[in-house]
């Protein structure tokens, strides 16, 4: 099946891709702003145990937010750098893609060794399934990876 030209497979992972991309970079802008939402919370109403508890348990220092600020930048162009990869048929993007699904499923794997969750364990397989399709099906789409270069009239 087709959607724009594109197989289902792909065109489902570049929307999936492309969504995630920019709700990481939407989290990015805005994540400088809990800290203080959360002590305006606790400070309107000192009942609120949810925003007291929050404070208490993560503390999110200044450097500590920059960097997850940076982090979440860097994922949300790459997801976002992915999609249009994969959309404009891009091996390149593709062969990146598949080491850095691989290498995020091995980590996934051992955060679910350290500490097993149902959302984990949904996350981890959607990544399989997206890593198993840009490795076996994807480069059907793709076509060759080197097209041979045509020689002009002498």
């Amino acid at each position: 099946m087709q959607v724009r030209g594109r197989p289902l497979g792909a065109f489902l992972i570049v929307v999936y891709k492309l969504v995630w991309g920019v709700v990481d970079l939407l989290v990015a802008a805005f994540l400088h702003k809990v800290p203080g939402f959360l002590h305006a919370q606790a400070a309107a109403d000192p009942e609120n145990q949810l925003a007291r508890w929050l404070l208490r348990h993560a503390p999110i220092e200044p450097g500590r937010l920059l960097a997850i600020t940076l982090v979440l930048i860097a994922v949300g162009i790459g997801k976002i750098v992915l999609a249009f990869g994969i959309w404009h048929k891009s091996w390149l993007i593709r062969d990146l893609a598949v080491w850095v699904l691989a290498l995020g499923g091995l980590v996934a794997i051992g955060a679910m060794i350290h500490h097993f969750t149902l959302v984990r364990l949904i996350a981890l397989a959607i990544d399989l399934v997206i890593l198993w399709y840009l490795w076996r099906k994807l480069p059907q789409y793709l076509g060759p990876r080197h097209p041979q270069a045509t020689s002009a009239p002498a």
